[in-house]
């Protein structure tokens, strides 16, 4: 399907729906995306709960949405299960090798994965070992320092695997966390305020009171240093959000008909 996310072209959903554990403090877009949708695909109320405020638990396996990936010849940057986890409690390993497969044999996209589960995702790309995989980004994402450990996790990953992270939303400074040998192991950073209905981003003063604009500053000046593309989506001001001030994708995910 089409996308709000401004620095991807597509996002594919062969899995949709995520566990209750994994709710992003309350703020995941996946979840909002998901109860938003279910007026128009009712199936997806059962990725729910009642009141659509929650993750069920439960999954939808969507197979043929894989096939999209033949159809478009011109390569796009794909955000890849965008909807959910692909690397879920739910999820089986068949169906994430099968998602794996199918990316493989359609190397003319660039792909995004991303994740709240580092574990699983370290332990399964242990059976990925030898692939081919420059065209996909593998990251985690990160609220505030409680979820720093997932980082720790994914820069213990094999050295040939492109790796990102998304701060988003950004909830509470990390910076003092981050290290010039985290960020050089990182392929991209991608940092984004709490965005609510109506593209408020006031409602909750954490968006501001740490001084968001100042931290975000202060990452991006870490990874100019590093050498490391940094993508800001968007800010918060005065109430509203606004387009980020600094937008950089990196070379392995430019398209050949982007450059």
């Amino acid at each position: 399907m089409g996308t709000g996310i401004s620095y991807v072209h597509e996002t594919l959903n062969p899995i949709v729906g995520c566990d209750p554990s994994m709710s992003c403090a309350g703020f995941c877009w996946a979840r909002r995306t998901v109860n938003r949708l279910a007026g128009k695909f009712p199936v997806y109320k059962t990725c729910l709960s009642p009141d659509g405020k929650q993750w069920s638990g439960n999954v939808l396996w969507r197979p043929k949405e894989l096939k999209k990936l033949a159809h478009w010849k011109k390569g796009k940057r794909i955000f890849m299960v965008a909807q959910g986890d692909l690397f879920g409690p739910a999820v089986q390993p068949r169906q994430f090798l099968d998602i794996l497969g199918r990316m493989m044999v359609h190397d003319q996209h660039r792909y995004l994965i991303l994740t709240k589960k580092s574990n699983r995702l370290a332990e399964w790309m242990c059976r990925a070992k030898g692939c081919m995989l420059g065209h996909i980004a593998w990251g985690v994402s990160i609220i505030g320092p409680e979820d720093m450990p997932m980082l720790d996790t994914l820069l213990k990953l094999d050295p040939a695997l492109r790796l990102w992270v998304s701060f988003e939303p950004l909830l509470a400074p990390v910076s003092h966390l981050l290290t010039p040998t985290m960020l050089k192991r990182l392929s991209w950073v991608v940092i984004g305020c709490l965005k609510l209905p109506g593209d408020k981003a006031g409602g909750w003063a954490m968006d501001d009171s740490f001084g968001w604009v100042e931290e975000a500053d202060r990452i991006q000046g870490l990874c100019k240093e590093a050498r490391v593309a940094c993508y800001i989506k968007q800010y918060p001001s005065c109430g509203l959000v606004w387009p980020g001030y600094v937008q950089e994708i990196p070379d392995f995910l430019t398209l050949p008909w982007e450059k």
